[in-house]
């Protein structure tokens, strides 16, 4: 018979991960974990007292405003890197494009000061790349 638990941070209730399996899956447990049967998502729930709780909405909001400052900097990074060769001193653009790209990529780092409270990466309106 398959078993499906969900294993869990003992101190702090957060979920890590859920094991699969026909054998004894409570093998999986690490020093630190403790686990309850079931299937639980990391993103709604955790852990107190042994017990699963749905996560409150406050904290839900804080989870996606915490993991969309990650994903900007993620995106914005990618952006910065795929415009590198616009600033070496080789790069065929003329001076007025330099500074476009300059300019672009300034707004580019800025981005998370200006987005300081979303809750989803979506919401950002990144600058148009110089053309």
């Amino acid at each position: 018979m398959f078993k499906t638990i969900t294993i869990y941070n003992k101190k702090t209730g957060v979920i890590i991960r859920n094991v699969y399996g026909a054998e004894d899956v409570t093998n999986n447990v690490q020093a630190g974990e403790d686990y309850i049967e079931g299937n639980y998502s990391t993103d709604f729930y955790t852990v107190v007292n042994g017990i699963v709780e749905e996560k409150s909405s406050e904290l839900l909001v804080e989870q996606n405003k915490k993991q969309a400052q990650i994903d900007l900097r993620n995106y914005r990074g990618a952006m910065l890197d795929s415009t590198d060769w616009t600033q070496v001193v080789d790069n065929p653009l003329t001076e007025a494009k330099k500074i476009e790209w300059q300019t672009y990529r300034q707004a580019l780092r800025d981005l998370p000061t200006a987005y300081t409270d979303i809750e989803s990466v979506d919401e950002v309106i990144f600058p148009k790349e110089p053309e």
